[in-house]
């Protein structure tokens, strides 16, 4: 229902921009409240929503629950923050909890770090920064502000270093939607919970809009939400909106109109004045018609916002067999002359979309969004159709907040960057991408013509061969050039390396355990590092010895399942490749 208003839009904002290999949507999987062994997992997919490749998995140690929204900041670089993991702290039981983790992913390097170590205090009481549940964004180039549940922090990407900003008082907020930054030069964000401005004990209730100050660096609230839910709703969630100069418009989870089956409680969209300070309910949704419990709103363009409700809708449109309500809605608001219209009714009818957790909108017009049991869901704007990916090879917990990112060529970290080729072999270096869509190959500063592709290839070497070497990867979202790739051609013979080479032995094969990895006696060739990988490719292990002067080396492969695997070992003199046998 009403699909041609929303089309319309859509196509005139995107220009008919169309999808292409390198835009991908990026997102986390949050695994469960409490460790069983799985903590979540960054994934990307494709422009669609299909295709979901996980990049990587979080863990006790560097971080896991990861709730927040991921961010790409200027320097292409995607941030984001884990709920749980890092340090732990007592809590005053035998129990402990863990504080979470701010962190960074390359793009280009696909390199997962942590930044920073969130760490209870317990000289901070009520204020310690632990716990973010929200993601980072960057109101000012090369600064990066997040939130804990009570903090403000900020961090510097130059210079590495987070700091925290308290707030005035033992006042709790339990931040929960995303920062923005407004007209006016602050940031604005919602608080679930806030101390109820009416009661003199201090009850938390029905939330608040925040302020921070980027100049006096205080976080302050702005406004508090009446503390009887329904004057001007409770628990508001999702990031706040601007659209116009000086009107934040967010949504309440609650405090709308009773309405439906019992205990249904509508919701309301707002607005606030950051110039007046006044606060207006806007809508009140009908939970049997509009839908209840909103995700917040997304600029459509032209003035329209569009938002999604994870319950509730036209009860009618119910499957014969369901006896429950309506699965949530999409919707459309327009705030200059505050009208709504609900654009799509969700039901489980045929695996249909049903409660869904997130939603955005892509460059090509169309609305993705997340439900539980990492489902995702394609709105197609033109068609009315919807779309459904099930069943993703991940354990069933919950996606969350996607972004969509044009990635531009990525390759894999060059650990081993010298090579000493004989003179008279062949020398081949693969940078390993799959995104990009030309390759220039340059020694030094001149261009190589006939080098073309991804991988180095240099025939019967000679010493001229001798050089510093890059690849400049392009594709439509920018340029990436490698790290620099250093190869020396002594002039040995080629008898001398294959001789070299040959030496190496591993044994025992089969192995049940333990097996040895052998160089030649005199050592005459150096190690840098050894992978091992199984006959799909996937990578099992992988270690450093560049630092090792042994001649024998043991690799326990205890935990490994019976079968065959392939082993490489990258020396100066070029790789050795071998095959051993789990029993």
């Amino acid at each position: 229902m009403k699909k041609n208003i929303l089309s319309l839009l859509i196509l005139s904002v995107i220009s008919c921009t169309t999808a292409i290999a390198q835009k991908e949507l990026w997102g986390t999987n949050s695994g469960p409240q409490f460790s069983d062994g799985y903590y979540g997992n960054i994934l990307r997919l494709n422009i669609n929503g299909e295709n979901p490749i996980l990049v990587h998995e979080f863990n006790s140690i560097n971080g896991y629950r990861p709730i927040g929204r991921l961010f790409q900041a200027s320097n292409g670089k995607l941030y984001g923050t884990a709920k749980s993991g890092g340090n732990e702290y007592n809590v005053g039981t035998v129990n402990e909890s863990s504080c979470g983790v701010f962190f960074e992913y390359d793009l280009i390097l696909n390199i997962y770090t942590v930044l920073h170590y969130f760490n209870f205090d317990p000289l901070s009481g009520i204020n310690t920064p632990i716990k973010p549940e929200i993601g980072v964004i960057e109101p000012i180039p090369g600064q990066l502000y997040g939130a804990t549940t009570q903090n403000i922090y900020r961090h510097d990407i130059g210079t590495g270093v987070t700091t925290y900003f308290n707030s005035s008082g033992n006042v709790i907020y339990n931040i929960s939607g995303e920062l923005m930054k407004a007209s006016d030069g602050n940031l604005y964000t919602v608080g679930y919970l806030a101390l109820c401005p009416t009661f003199n004990s201090p009850v938390l209730v029905n939330g608040a809009v925040l302020k921070f100050n980027m100049t006096t660096q205080n976080l302050s609230v702005a406004h508090a939400l009446s503390c009887d839910f329904f004057g001007e709703g409770a628990y508001p969630v999702g990031q706040l909106v601007e659209p116009s100069p000086g009107k934040l418009i967010g949504t309440t989870k609650v405090g709308g109109e009773f309405s439906g089956p019992p205990n249904f409680i509508g919701s309301i969209i707002f607005e606030y004045n950051i110039n007046t300070g006044g606060y207006v309910r806007q809508f009140s949704f009908n939970p049997s018609v509009n839908g209840f419990k909103p995700l917040g709103l997304l600029n459509g363009g032209n003035g329209k916002y569009y938002g999604v409700c994870a319950e509730g809708g036209d009860s009618s449109l119910l499957c014969p067999q369901v006896t429950q309500q309506s699965r949530g809605t999409l919707y459309e608001y327009t705030p200059s002359n505050n009208t709504f219209q609900v654009i799509k009714d969700f039901n489980s009818c045929n695996f249909n979309v049903q409660y869904v957790t997130s939603f955005m909108l892509t460059s090509n017009g169309n609305i993705i969004g997340t439900m539980p049991g990492n489902n995702v869901f394609n709105y197609n704007t033109n068609t009315d159709v919807i779309t459904n990916e099930y069943g993703f090879m991940f354990p069933a917990t919950n996606l969350l907040n996607f972004i969509e990112i044009c990635r531009k060529p990525s390759y894999q970290e060059i650990i081993v960057n010298t090579f000493t080729p004989a003179v008279g072999t062949t020398f081949t270096f693969n940078v390993q991408n799959t995104n990009a869509t030309t390759y220039v190959w340059k020694k030094g500063s001149t261009v190589l013509p006939l080098q073309t592709t991804g991988t180095l290839t240099l025939t019967n070497v000679t010493t001229s061969d001798t050089g510093v070497y890059t690849c400049t990867m392009t594709n439509e979202c920018g340029t990436t050039v490698t790290a620099n790739l250093n190869i020396n051609v002594p002039n040995l013979a080629v008898e001398t390396v294959d001789d070299y080479k040959s030496q190496i032995s591993l044994y025992p094969n089969p192995t049940k355990g333990v097996f040895n990895l052998k160089f030649p006696e005199n050592r005459g060739l150096k190690g840098y590092n050894y992978k091992i990988t199984n006959l799909l490719g996937q990578i099992i292990e992988e270690k450093d010895i560049s630092t090792s002067t042994k001649n024998e080396l043991s690799i326990n492969t205890a935990t490994y399942a019976s079968g065959v695997y392939q082993i490489t070992l990258v020396t100066d003199k070029g790789n050795w490749n071998g095959k051993f046998v789990k029993e």
